[in-house]
């Protein structure tokens, strides 16, 4: 069996949640450097003005001096043929929109619902969408609220019909290397889960894999180590809120 398979789902993750989780600390800094910047725009267009202030004046004042040039100038002057309007195929912006609609519905939530890839959740309002991440090699998707981020990945395991959620995951960490604090499996609603939790520069990071019908959906909640024990309450909720579309179709 290649067991580099399992690399993608656990060691990208991590470096990507927390990722985002910190790009969110610096959120502060890069508003100070907007308005360091702004203030330095206002006084480029400060000058700019004055300038332009400086030229018309001149340009004024050389009109005034030669009236007879100026007005012969314009007299002789030809007017230029109009140009027709750029021609624009029909249709093409209706497509570039469908086109990136496609590519973003299956990430947006709906009614506060997701479905992604056969597998239906429940988000809480206040998350935001990151789309799909197609850099990963499998289908991902994203989610941030604050310093918090969620992501959920699909993947195929069919060609291995005989992997068990309990092989699975000690394939994965051995793949990793990373030290986990806690690894445990239980139910939600009826599905086996497995649930590993590690830490990494301030930031606790829960992992719960779920294998139905030769996928393996992987939950990854990322949340800062102050506030974990108050997000996990959430991380919970839209956990059990997981249910897969071949299931209403029994």
């Amino acid at each position: 069996m290649n067991k580099k398979f399992l690399i993608a789902p656990f060691a990208a993750l991590l470096l990507f949640l927390c990722g985002c989780g910190a790009s969110a600390t610096d959120e502060a800094a890069s508003d100070e450097k907007a308005k360091s910047e702004a203030t330095e725009t206002e006084s480029s267009v400060n000058e700019n003005k004055e300038t332009s202030e400086s030229d018309t004046i001149a340009s004024e004042d050389k009109e005034e001096a030669e009236p007879d040039e100026f007005f012969a100038s314009e007299e002789n002057s030809t007017e230029l043929p109009e140009s027709d309007p750029p021609v624009q195929e029909e249709g093409t912006d209706v497509l570039e929109a469908d086109t990136l609609e496609s590519e973003t519905s299956s990430a947006e939530p709906v009614d506060g619902k997701v479905t992604f890839e056969g597998v239906t959740f429940e988000l809480p309002s206040d998350y935001i969408s990151l789309g799909e991440m197609e850099e990963m090699g499998i289908p991902m998707v994203g989610y941030q609220y604050g310093s918090t981020t969620i992501s959920v990945v699909a993947e195929d395991i069919s060609t291995f019909p005989d992997l068990t959620l309990e092989t699975y995951i000690e394939l994965a960490k051995q793949q990793t290397g990373y030290e986990y604090t806690s690894d445990e499996t239980y139910e939600v609603n009826g599905k086996e889960t497995n649930e590993l939790i590690s830490k990494m520069d301030g930031f606790t990071l829960q992992q719960n894999t779920i294998i139905h019908d030769g996928t393996a959906y992987i939950f990854s909640f990322n949340s800062m180590d102050d506030t974990y024990e108050q997000d996990k309450e959430v991380f919970k909720s839209i956990l059990e809120s997981v249910s897969f579309e071949s299931e209403s179709n029994i």
